[in-house]
């Protein structure tokens, strides 16, 4: 009997935040909706939007115009001062970097 199994990644940049393996007869986008929420909800505990839905998120978080800098060690993100959402911004980014790695 033979076993394929279909992977699904979740990168944040390099860094991996999520990894499952789903058996192949199954549709490749199937459960990567749920998980992708499930990470942006770790990452946004204790903040105003940890019970946001994800419209709301992708329109308040996601869609934002910054400056991107890409250096040879690190991606600088510069959001401009009067951003209402630069502390939510900080505070992803730190629970982000405490989720541990599942490779």
């Amino acid at each position: 009997m033979l076993y394929c199994y279909a992977p699904l990644y979740i990168f944040c940049g390099k860094h991996l935040l999520a990894a499952k393996l789903r058996p192949s007869n199954v549709d490749p986008a199937a459960g990567a909706l749920s998980e992708l929420q499930r990470v942006i909800k770790q990452s946004l505990v204790k903040t105003e939007l940890q019970n946001a839905q994800v419209g709301t998120i992708r329109t308040k978080l996601l869609k934002l115009g910054a400056l991107i800098k890409i250096t040879t060690r690190r991606v600088l993100i510069a959001i401009n001062s009067s951003c209402p959402y630069k502390d939510i911004y900080a505070t992803a980014y730190r629970c982000l970097q405490l989720l541990p790695n599942p490779g």
